[in-house]
This record gives C-alpha cells, structure tokens and sequence, in this order.
C-alpha cells in the first residue's frame, strides 16, 4: 500500500505544505551536521505542522456535513488560533471552550479575540469545570449530534491523522532532492499527536531513530497518545498499525512546564535569530533547540541530525529578550 498517496488523498492539496530543509551554519559537533526543516515557513499564524492536521481535519468535517465545533485548548495556543482562522474560511461555526492564559495580551491571545466574538469564547472554572470537560463537551454534542463535533487539544483526533502523517512523507521527499538520508530526526511534542502520528509512519520501513521532546504533560501521556494514534490509524486507513520503532521520548530539561520560559530559552531563541537568521518561539522551538544540543552531546549522536522547526512564531509576540 503507497501510504504517501493515501495520506494526500485524505487532504486538501492547497493546505499541504512542502517545506525546505537546509544546513544551519553553525555546526558544534565534529561527528554530526545539523539541518533544520522549515515547517514554521508555510505560514505567518499557521505554521507547516498545524496546515497538515487542518488538510485533512476541515475536509473531513465538510464531508460530513458538520456546520458548528467546539474547540478544546489554551486560549494563547496556536492551534486555537489557527483554528479560529480556518474554521471561519470553511463556513464553520466555532465555540471555544478554553483555559484561561496568564500570557500577555499579545501572540496567540490577541489574534484569537481579533477573529472571535467574545460570546464564542468560553471559560470553564479551573479547579470546578475543566476537570469534567470531556461531559461538558459530551452535553454540547448531544444538542444536535448530527452537525456538532468536538475538536480537542492539538486537533488530536481521527480526522487530523491523514494529514499530520505527511510530515514523514515531505522529510523523505528532502532527503531525495537533498541526496542523504537522516540519522536523527528531532520532534517536538505538545499533546504528542503529530509526533506519534509520525513515528506510526517512520515504523512503517524505520531508517532514522526519531527522538521526541515533550513538551507538556507528565509521565506516561506520550506513550497513551501513541496507542490512541494506533488506534485512530486501523479506524481511518483499515490498516494495521505498525509497531512503534526506532523512537525516544524525553522531556524537556529546560524550562519543564509547558509554557514556561526562562533565560536560556531566550538566550537561544537570540542566538538563533543572531547567528543562524531563525526565529525560534519560546513554548516549543527553542525548547527543541536546547534539548537537541543536550542530547547529540550527551549521547555522542553522530551522523545528519534534522530538527525540525514546527513553527508558532507569533508566541514570539510580547515576548522580553
């Protein structure tokens, strides 16, 4: 089965980006080259990673005719935001149930009241509501079953599988034009699903051994995303999944909870801009950055190492060096 095509052929062209990959110019080790995949360039407030969830995500609910969603997720995340914009080009109504951010309003936070009426934004009490989310979406489905469904944290569902997959299939498509083959490839990891959904499809025939960096969340949540995305994969492809291989995940050592930064985020995301001419963003690029360096070092990774950028650059918004 030509997984690649049928990955594609579960998205919408237009959304699918294909992102270059290049040599950073910095090179700190003797026994590795550093390449960076520029996902953060297919777009301003939506980056690469979030446009290939989207790409099979909003055909997939236009199919079934859903007219109105309710997003799950921070209030300054990206793929809130980048929710928010879509949603409305596709004529679908959105009501975003969200956990409340101590972030400036700046970033993500601003865009979201820019393209939101306050009435569709939603504030669960933290320590009373959130915790029964899933019943409070459950009820808001139930209103109207037929046309209503429930976006969660990260776009991590069935629908954003087919298209989040296809991160591997452009990597193996740079690795071609580029004529190597990578080693490493660093991920970053928020609720873990674009991650897993890319090591199912490196399983498939493992050359690299991917190295994931959480992000958020605590032990244990990654690998329970991996089987969810197991299962998501046999539900959407009537496929077997394949066995996870060739993997590691390891949280962040800097910075640990999600969403924090400290000084040496924001010396790299300077460093990086200075000396290299990317814009890093402080929840997850930086942090990927970091951790990379950390483990290329530590365990003496050698070979071609990709680190890839998934963007959210406007998190960069409000942001003191």
């Amino acid at each position: 089965m030509d997984f690649p095509l049928l990955f594609e052929a579960k998205c919408e062209p237009s959304l699918l980006p294909q992102t270059r990959v290049h040599k950073l110019r910095e090179q700190p080790f003797s026994n590795a080259t550093l390449w960076v995949k520029r996902e953060d360039e297919a777009g301003f407030a939506v980056a690469g990673g979030k446009l290939r969830k989207y790409a099979s995500l909003l055909p997939a609910l236009q199919k079934r005719g859903i007219r109105e969603v309710a997003v799950i997720g921070n209030e300054a995340g990206n793929n809130v935001a980048g929710l928010a914009q879509f949603l409305t080009e596709w004529g679908i109504q959105a009501t975003f149930f969200l956990k409340k951010s101590h972030a400036k309003f700046s970033g993500n936070r601003f865009l979201l009241q820019l393209l939101q009426d306050q009435s569709r934004l939603i504030y669960p009490d933290p320590k009373t509501e959130w915790p029964q989310i899933e019943s409070i979406e459950a009820a808001w489905k139930a209103e109207n079953p037929l046309e209503r469904e429930v976006i969660p944290e990260g776009a991590a569902c069935t629908e954003a599988l087919a298209g989040a997959c296809t991160l591997y299939s452009d990597i193996q498509r740079n690795e071609a034009e580029l004529g190597l083959q990578f080693d490493h490839i660093f991920l970053d990891s928020g609720t873990g699903f674009t991650a897993a959904a890319n090591i199912l499809h490196h399983s498939l025939a493992p050359k690299a051994q991917i190295q994931v960096v959480l992000l958020a969340g605590k032990a244990g949540d990654f690998e329970l995303q991996l089987e969810n995305c197991a299962k998501d994969w046999e539900n959407e492809f009537h496929f077997p999944a394949p066995v996870p291989t060739h993997f590691s995940a390891k949280f962040a050592e800097t910075a640990r909870s999600f969403g924090s930064v400290n000084q040496a985020v924001l010396d790299q995301i300077r460093h990086t801009a200075r000396t290299e001419g990317i814009l890093l963003d402080p929840i997850y690029s930086a942090k990927l950055f970091l951790q990379a360096q950390k483990e290329i070092a530590r365990e003496n990774l050698q070979g071609n190492i990709l680190l890839v950028h998934s963007g959210g650059g406007v998190s960069l918004l409000g942001c003191k060096l």
